[in-house]
């Protein structure tokens, strides 16, 4: 039977990703900040069990531009910076040392 016990709470993770605030549009920040909540809200239920989750969000003002959780961080490292842009081509628009998993990629480029 598989262990549905939530993942155990950790403090805040400080990642040195440096912040995207004013270097994206307002509908973009705003938009990684929702998706960032979304994601510490999910762990804090302890619905991931693996790091081989992801939600997105299109940018509202640039629709071909989705914004996701990068291959490598959990749910409670996410911050709204540590996200990445893509668009639909599957070109990553972020600055990162990570990287968008590219199954993930596929699924919600197509979205």
């Amino acid at each position: 039977m598989p262990d549905t016990a939530p993942m155990p709470k950790t403090a805040h993770v400080d990642l040195n990703t440096p912040s995207l605030e004013g270097r994206v549009s307002e509908a973009g920040w705003e938009t990684r900040v929702n998706l960032a909540a979304a994601f510490r809200i999910a762990y804090h239920f302890g619905w991931n069990h693996t790091i081989h989750n992801r939600f997105a969000a299109r940018v509202p003002d640039a629709p071909d531009h989705f914004v996701m959780n990068p291959q490598g961080l959990g749910w409670h490292e996410i911050t709204a910076s540590s996200l990445i842009t893509s668009d639909c081509n599957g070109n990553d628009l972020t600055p990162s040392d990570y990287r968008l998993a590219q199954a993930g990629r596929n699924f919600h480029g197509a979205i």
